[in-house]
C-alpha cells in the first residue's frame, strides 16, 4: 500500500515528530511519503530522504496562490492566515 503524508513542515513540532514515527513504522510493510508544505530543512530524521516530495519552493503553483491570497486579504483588510493556506 502507498501511504501520503502532508504536513506543514518537518521543522522542531510534535506533529512533525509523530508523522515521522508513525510514518517509519508504516514503512516497514508500506511505502510512505512525505509532502512538506513549508520549504523547512527536516529536523526530524527520515530514514528514506528521497520519499519527501517537492517543497513549497518547487511548487509554482503553491507561491502563486499564496501571493494572490496574501495580496486579497490585503485589500479585504484581513490578515494573513497560514492555516487557511495549507
Amino acid at each position: 500500500m502507498v501511504i501520503f503524508f502532508c504536513l506543514g513542515n518537518f521543522g522542531l513540532g510534535g506533529v512533525s515528530r509523530i508523522v515521522t514515527l508513525v510514518g517509519e513504522s508504516l514503512g516497514k510493510d508500506n511505502e510512505v511519503y512525505y509532502y512538506p508544505i513549508e520549504n523547512v530543512a527536516p529536523f526530524w530524521s527520515v530514514k528514506k530522504r528521497d520519499h519527501i516530495l517537492c517543497h513549497a519552493k518547487d511548487n509554482n503553483f503553491f507561491i502563486f496562490f499564496k501571493k494572490v491570497y496574501k495580496h486579497l486579504a490585503a485589500l479585504g483588510g484581513q490578515q494573513y492566515n497560514i492555516n487557511f493556506v495549507q
